[in-house]
């Protein structure tokens, strides 16, 4: 059980370091003008969750 837990908040972690890494990136861009309004921040936190689900199951695909 205890490995399952341990599976649990690596995934967690890695979901969230992609969506801070990928927010901080708009942050930057939309400061520096590349993007022009937080609808953006949002868009991006959408692919940073897609690429995750992406790795999430190609991981499972793998285990097969």
């Amino acid at each position: 059980m205890n490995e399952k837990i341990k599976f649990f908040f690596k995934e967690i972690l890695i979901l969230f370091c992609l969506v801070v890494g990928i927010n901080l990136f708009a942050f930057i861009a939309i400061k520096f003008g590349f993007l022009n309004s937080e609808y953006s921040m949002a868009g991006c936190t959408f692919i940073g969750v897609g690429v995750y689900l992406v790795y999430f199951f190609t991981k499972l695909k793998g285990k097969k």
